[in-house]
């Protein structure tokens, strides 16, 4: 259960990355996807655990 928990994270985050390049505020653009990719690695670093327990 783990692991889909860090897979939705990793998708809200791509989510947020995209969503983040169609604002035409550069610096709410950029803060979006810097947002984004860190959500990101801590989502990927989740399900990496995850999936090694089993």
């Amino acid at each position: 259960m783990k692991a889909l928990s860090g897979s939705i994270i990793v998708l809200a985050a791509s989510i947020l990355i995209l969503g983040g390049s169609y604002i035409p505020h550069g610096d709410t653009r950029l803060f979006l996807q810097i947002i984004g990719l860190m959500v990101c690695a801590m989502g990927m670093w989740g399900w990496s655990v995850s999936l090694k327990e089993k």
